[in-house]
C-alpha cells in the first residue's frame, strides 16, 4: 500500500470534542489498519505519556483491532522535552512488549 493510497482513507478524530471523562491525547488519526494517537504540547512532560496510554486503551476498547492493526503514539512538542521523557518511553515500551 502506498502512502498516497493510505492517506485517502484516513480520518481525524478530535478527542476534545468527544467529551471524554479521562485525561486523553488531543486527537487520533485513523487510517483503518494504522492509528496514530497525537498529544500536542508546548513542553512535553511525563503526564503526556499517561494521556497517550489512556487514549490507546480507549482506542483498543472502541475500535476493532485486527492482526494487521498498528497503533503509534506521538508526543508533538514545540519547545523542549522533559529530560526523563526518553527513559520513561523506553521503560513503558519494554513493559508493553512483555
Amino acid at each position: 500500500m502506498s502512502a498516497v493510497g493510505s492517506t485517502r482513507k484516513c480520518s481525524l478524530v478530535d478527542l476534545e470534542h468527544l467529551g471524554l471523562n479521562f485525561t486523553h491525547a488531543d486527537y487520533v488519526i485513523d487510517c483503518i489498519d494504522v492509528v496514530v494517537v497525537v498529544e500536542e504540547t508546548e513542553r512535553s512532560k511525563l503526564d503526556d505519556i499517561e494521556a497517550l496510554e489512556k487514549t490507546i486503551e480507549w482506542v483498543l476498547s472502541n475500535q476493532p483491532v485486527t492482526a494487521r492493526s498498528r497503533i503509534y503514539a506521538v508526543v508533538h512538542h514545540h519547545r523542549a522535552a522533559d529530560p526523563y521523557m526518553s527513559k520513561a518511553l523506553v521503560s513503558r515500551m519494554q513493559s508493553a512488549s512483555r
